[in-house]
């Protein structure tokens, strides 16, 4: 009984830090943005239904999450009430974590306890990766939410194989699984792959009162399949269309780039190793349990690790036909993997030597993780302030700004935007090459990489010329700091070839060349203004603005 007061002592105490970080997530949210969320205002939400459907039509994302969003959004129109998009959304997006802290609360604890309850509660907040992604406008956070409820339905089939609305709720999550991230499809496969390998084993077990169980997952099957049926040709146009030209084959570097995504809070050598015990922890608990469990248990939620490696492999092997892989699909297996992992925690309680280490690794992730969002939003709020207070500060009709996407390693504004550059007089040369202004749908897709550099060369030397021609100030934005003074060219030449080992046609001796073609006269950039100081510990996570930011004017 005293065992049984500590553990649910334990997960009270988990529970409630989790509600406490769940508060702090909201307290932090700001207004910025990156350039996917911004695709999933201007591209698809912004736009009249039909040129909406059409743009769904040519992305690489199912619908759902966008008709989701965009009835919330629909709803606080209709009843006048004004709202942020921007913070709509990311409210919209940690809606996922507060539905799975509820599943936490009422069906988790009453199965399994307070303890299961607590760590996973606390994992599934703040666990690497998740505070980030739950703050995106982007779909992850609703996938890792029906993929988690989907590996949970499969659990409750294998425990109560005979009720059919076991299989009813596997089918629902499954579909509403794959039409809100295709990255979720090979994930759904690998749990009714896992659950038919389980089932086919109790049938051999236990005989014929078994055959309807089997009955009963060909239809769930079936139901599934069927259900993403129609949306089947959509999707065989979006991948003939090919705009996911950022996924690529999977080497060494890429399934190491997995792994620190997935455990990783930063990049800090220290975060590494932590990450390295994390995983570590896992296949020591996945062990263990296989060990001490009874001679005829195998609970279907131990069993993360399995369909984690089940799901790189499927990737892999499809990978080697068309590239698939993109590292951000497997944030969607966060749930799964820390639903299985608080089960096999809580299973090894008993053992103090394996249960209070692991443990400590577990909350020491989360810690590092939790300081290191709450620095990158502080750094957020900050950076974003002061660029608001520098871009409201110029004349927009005597002023033009320029940002390149490749600037600094692909880290530049358009990744870190807030409204106040959603201007007129605010161009962008992004990732793909393509010269666009963020209020302009129709310029978003372009052509192959080297039209688009030169296309996107000869407008940034219209844009040039004209301005100056016209006596207006010509602002350029970068991250990278080049010093007091820099010539054009040579900006132009540094900050376009970052990107050639991605693009190897983007040779210094082509861009000198394309450069001299289109411009008249070379200039020099002064460095007028730095924006913000980076706080260095911020670390890895993608919508940084906490990096400096370096003005340097044309003249």
């Amino acid at each position: 009984m005293l065992i049984l007061q500590r553990q649910n002592l334990l997960g009270m105490v988990l529970f409630l830090i989790s509600i406490l970080l769940l508060f702090c997530i909201f307290y932090f949210l700001d207004s910025s943005f990156w350039s996917d969320e911004f695709f999933t205002f201007h591209y698809i939400l912004d736009l009249p239904f039909n040129e909406m459907m059409h743009n769904i039509y040519i992305d690489v994302h199912p619908p759902l999450y966008y008709f989701m969003l965009l009835s919330v959004f629909s709803v606080l129109t209709f009843f006048n009430w004004g709202f942020s998009e921007v913070i709509v959304g990311k409210i919209f997006s940690i809606v996922p974590l507060v539905l799975l802290l509820i599943f936490s609360l009422i069906i988790l604890r009453k199965r399994f306890g307070w303890l299961f309850s607590g760590i996973f509660s606390m994992a599934i907040i703040s666990a690497p990766r998740i505070m980030h992604f739950s703050t995106e406008i982007r779909s992850y956070s609703w996938g890792i939410l029906f993929l988690t409820l989907t590996f949970y339905s499969a659990y409750e089939i294998i425990e109560q194989p005979s009720k059919i609305k076991n299989y009813i709720f596997l089918s629902l999550f499954a579909l509403l699984s794959s039409y809100t991230h295709y990255g979720t499809i090979f994930m759904v496969f690998s749990i009714y792959l896992l659950l038919f390998i389980f089932l086919l084993k109790n049938n051999l077990k236990h005989g014929e009162i078994y055959n309807l169980n089997l009955k009963n997952y060909i239809f769930s099957v079936f139901i599934s399949l069927l259900g993403f049926m129609f949306w089947v040709p959509i999707l065989l146009n979006q991948i003939k269309i090919g705009n996911a030209d950022w996924a690529v084959f999977p080497t060494i570097d890429y399934l190491y780039g997995l792994f620190y995504s997935l455990f990783a809070a930063t990049m800090q050598e220290y975060s590494i190793i932590i990450a390295i015990l994390l995983f570590t922890s896992f296949i020591i608990l996945t062990i263990y349990y296989s060990f001490k469990r009874g001679k005829n248990e195998t609970n279907f939620l131990s069993t993360g690790l399995i369909l984690f490696v089940i799901v790189i492999l499927i990737t892999l092997l499809i990978s080697l036909i068309e590239p698939v892989w993109i590292v951000k699909s497997f944030y969607l297996m966060l749930g799964v993997f820390w639903l299985s992992y608080a089960f096999l925690l809580t299973k090894a309680y008993n053992n103090k030597k394996i249960f209070v280490p692991l443990l400590f690794i577990l909350l020491l992730s989360s810690s590092i993780n939790t300081m290191s969002y709450f620095a990158v939003e502080n750094d957020n709020n900050i950076a974003l302030n002061e660029m608001e207070t520098f871009i409201n500060s110029i004349d927009d009709n005597k002023s033009v700004v320029i940002s390149f996407a490749a600037d600094c390693d692909g880290s530049c504004l358009i990744y870190d935007i807030g409204s106040c550059l959603i201007k007129d007089n605010v161009y962008f040369i992004d990732f793909r090459f393509r010269f666009l202004q963020l209020n302009d749908s129709k310029n978003y897709r372009a052509g192959t990489i080297k039209y688009n550099v030169e296309n996107a060369t000869k407008s940034l030397s219209e844009l040039v010329e004209n301005s100056l021609e016209n006596s207006k100030n010509v602002y350029i934005f970068s991250r990278k700091d080049f010093g007091d003074n820099i010539s054009l060219n040579k900006y132009f030449v540094s900050i376009m070839s970052s990107l050639i080992r991605y693009y190897p046609i983007l040779e210094e001796s082509y861009l000198n060349s394309l450069f001299n073609e289109n411009f008249k006269n070379d200039f020099i950039l002064k460095k007028i203004k730095t924006i913000h100081e980076s706080n260095e510990d911020a670390g890895l996570m993608k919508f940084n603005l906490g990096k400096e930011i370096h003005v340097y004017e044309l003249i």
